[in-house]
């Protein structure tokens, strides 16, 4: 079509326009877009966004969690994000109070593009670890290391912006003690998580009694985090006891 209309020198600008839609698997340039694009003397516009209505985005987007904020703010500024996805979108409530739903949306009305997939339950505890370590040495006084629970409450912040992924608890009785921190994913076929600060008793005992009384059955992920000033060690793996 560039060809027939003497404008093959324009292909760069209309591929960063309108291509990257999905229709059934394959990749395609938005057809409504590049027939209004030669009809208007090849002046780039969003042409298909004329074409409907947005109400139903604009309305979840003024809801966000401030956590989902961050990320779709990276998306529109062009940087890739790993968000949990649902196959089918459902019915309104659910759209707009599922996370997962709301990304399958955009995608499905192609203001989101998919790249790539990542395995379900993938998890990197150690990179969790280096990343708190860092801003221990760059944030944190030896005066905070210092208090009583400094550590507890300092993860405990940290994965609170999982919360639209898990059922976050924190110093509950399971086994024969108390876990430090316990995340119950809300996603399929994502791993629970236990994290212990000092020592372990049996503490996955609580979410797998959940799992298995929803007929679920997950694996679940048990690591600690021990703590000395502004030192920091991760070990994954760890016994029941």
């Amino acid at each position: 079509m560039a060809r027939y209309y003497g404008a093959e020198d324009k292909m760069p600008e209309i591929k960063s326009w309108y291509d990257g839609y999905d229709f059934g698997g394959t990749e395609i340039y938005n057809p409504w877009s590049v027939l209004r694009y030669f009809q208007c003397n090849c002046k780039p516009d969003a042409y298909w966004l004329d074409t409907s209505s947005s109400d139903l985005i604009t309305e979840i987007v003024q809801e966000l969690p401030f956590d989902m904020e961050v990320t779709l703010h990276r998306l529109m500024t062009g940087k890739p994000v790993v968000v949990p996805m649902a196959k089918e979108l459902g019915p309104y409530k659910q759209i707009r109070d599922n996370e997962n739903t709301l990304y399958a949306l955009l995608v499905s009305a192609c203001y989101l593009k998919p790249v790539g997939a990542v395995k379900d339950g993938e998890c990197d505890p150690f990179l969790f670890g280096k990343y708190l370590a860092a801003y221990l040495k760059e944030s944190v006084s030896f005066f905070d290391t210092a208090a009583e629970g400094f550590s507890h409450g300092l993860v405990l912040g940290f994965i609170a912006c999982f919360r639209n992924r898990f059922v976050v608890k924190s110093n509950r009785e399971s086994g024969e003690g108390r876990y430090d921190i316990s995340m119950r994913p809300l996603i399929e076929g994502m791993p629970g998580v236990v994290i212990e600060l000092n020592d372990t008793r049996e503490y996955t005992t609580e979410m797998l009694a959940d799992f298995a009384a929803h007929g679920e059955k997950r694996d679940i992920l048990k690591f600690g985090m021990a703590f000395y000033k502004k030192n920091l060690v991760v070990c994954k793996d760890l016994p029941d006891a």
